[in-house]
């Protein structure tokens, strides 16, 4: 199978408790030709993004200690404080999208999509 390349050059942050969730995504985007770094919470998630600055980030949900709607809104408040472009960012969630999607729209994120 040959590698695809349709994400060559687009940095992607994957941000997922759950390490078979997020390195199977994680996977799938560097098969497309992402360069991917993983976080495993919230607060780790921020630390990635402010050193690395992705193109995208994708996040999970429901996380303990920091959730996703948090991350998110911690996130958009540093880019707003930092006059900072805005990261697209997707919600990855398991929860039930009629329950999810309107919430993550009013956190910050972009686009839901259910796993």
């Amino acid at each position: 199978m040959a590698v695809l390349n349709e994400l060559t050059g687009v940095k992607v942050l994957v941000v997922d408790d759950d390490r078979n969730a997020r390195q199977s995504l994680s996977d799938v985007l560097a098969l497309f030709g992402a360069e991917v770094k993983e976080a495993s919470s919230g607060d780790e998630g921020l630390k990635v993004w402010q050193a690395w600055r992705p193109s995208v980030l994708i996040s999970d949900i429901g996380m303990p200690r920091m959730d996703g709607y948090q991350f998110i809104r911690a996130l958009r408040i540093i880019e707003h404080k930092e006059n900072r472009p805005r990261t697209p960012a997707l919600a990855f969630s398991a929860y039930p999208p009629d329950q999810v999607r309107r919430l993550a729209k009013e956190a910050g994120f972009d686009l839901h999509v259910g796993k």
